[in-house]
């Protein structure tokens, strides 16, 4: 199916500034809540921080911090990471955060001329209520660094988090980096996936590109993760890069989907540069969307699932001018009725439309399609959300050192 630009009920509002560009996190809830979340420079080091609005993202409350990253866990030497996502329960009583550092520990021998040892530690943080308060904390791979006997510098991003509907169950996705090839030499980037239930973490961190790629030596990048009602059913989107070995690589966008709470899985794999999953909670039906270039023109190609993930149907084709393929993302309202994606202009194209966010915005379960030019340069740094009642989408973007939320309303 081809883009078709219809009429819509859809306005862009003005835009509003929610902080530094380090706000990254975007979640909404039905009714009238939003909550942003991101770093914060303290002076010294970096906060996570969480604000939060009532009135659909025109006004938010002064920022409440979370976490002081520095301080958190004792260790030396920290760098925040680039994104803080975060996600609401239905009826927004539950407030989730994640944020990640970099950290050395100078324990133990020095590498050359790098740090010690350097890995990740990814931390979710839970508000019931209650105030906040530390869900999950994993330092990514630590074992494996130890069991090692030097360091092996393992690094992790925070890319996604999703809640059940009444906030009991999280997913995250992160990414863990063997940054010197001496744990599993000849693998890259891995995807890896987290969860918690009631604000407590359940077992060990799944490495899913070992657990549902056939060959794992690419380097994965930007996982988006999604769940249902319950928690139970869990869905992955990432993309895949070249192998740095050469050969035996996975490339494209695959989805990986459990409708067991992780414990089996299926995957497809297309052709695509990103990728982004989207569950319609009162249909179940999973929708996924994927950019890609093909013969040299860009397309954004959305398909769904109504088993679960299991398998999809062809996808509806949406033509686009000049997409920068490794970065979209995806929502969908609760009923399913309206869909959205967010992309950018190719930002290597050297054009007018480089780096500007659209969304593409569709009211009657993506039959017809109107792009929504935002006029806001954020390049790859974009979040996207729908409200429940599908009446208002959300935008937060990076533009020149500022934080933006954009508004379409009907």
């Amino acid at each position: 199916m081809l883009w078709i630009a219809a009429a819509h009920a859809f306005t862009v509002q003005p835009r509003v500034r929610v902080g530094s560009d380090e706000i990254t996190g975007l979640a909404a809830a039905a009714g009238d809540t939003v909550v942003v979340s991101g770093g914060k420079y303290n002076g010294f080091n970096q906060d996570l921080v969480a604000k939060t609005s009532v009135d659909r993202g025109l006004t938010f409350t002064s920022e409440v911090v979370v976490a002081d990253l520095y301080r958190f866990r004792g260790f030396r030497s920290t760098s925040p990471g680039v994104r803080f996502p975060a996600a609401l329960s239905s009826d927004a009583s539950v407030r989730l955060v994640a944020g990640n550092l970099w950290m050395s520990d100078y324990r133990v021998p020095w590498i050359g001329a790098y740090d010690p040892v350097k890995w990740g530690a990814l931390g979710v943080w839970r508000d019931d209520g209650a105030g906040w308060g530390p869900a999950h904390v994993v330092d990514a791979m630590t074992d494996r660094c130890a069991t090692l006997g030097r360091g092996c510098m393992l690094l992790v991003e925070v890319t996604e988090l999703a809640a059940s509907d009444d906030g009991s169950v999280a997913w995250t996705t992160y990414l863990g980096d063997d940054h010197h090839g001496q744990v599993d030499p000849g693998h890259g980037r891995q995807v890896l996936l987290g969860r918690t239930e009631h604000g407590v973490v359940v077992g060990a961190p799944l490495d899913l590109s070992a657990a549902v790629l056939p060959n794992d030596l690419s380097n994965e990048r930007d996982p988006q993760v999604a769940t249902d009602i319950t928690g139970d059913q869990v869905f992955v989107a990432f993309g895949s890069l070249g192998s740095p070995m050469g050969a035996g690589y996975v490339a494209g966008v695959t989805l990986a989907a459990s409708v067991d709470g992780g414990a089996t899985w299926t995957t497809n794999t297309v052709d695509g540069g990103g990728g982004d999953v989207a569950v319609a909670r009162d249909t179940g039906e999973v929708l996924w969307a994927v950019a890609n270039l093909v013969g040299g023109v860009s397309e954004l190609q959305l398909r769904t699932s109504t088993d679960g993930g299991q398998t999809f149907g062809a996808p509806d084709i949406l033509a686009v001018p000049q997409v920068y393929t490794d970065h979209l993302r995806l929502a969908v309202s609760r009923d399913g009725g309206t869909v959205a994606i967010a992309y950018s202009g190719d930002l290597f194209a050297g054009q007018a439309n480089a780096g500007i966010a659209h969304v593409l915005v569709s009211e009657d379960a993506g039959a017809t399609w109107t792009d929504l030019s935002l006029g806001l340069r954020c390049y790859d740094e974009f979040e996207l959300a729908i409200s429940d009642d599908g009446d208002t989408v959300y935008v937060l973007g990076a533009n020149n050192g500022d934080a933006w939320l954009v508004r379409a309303t009907r």
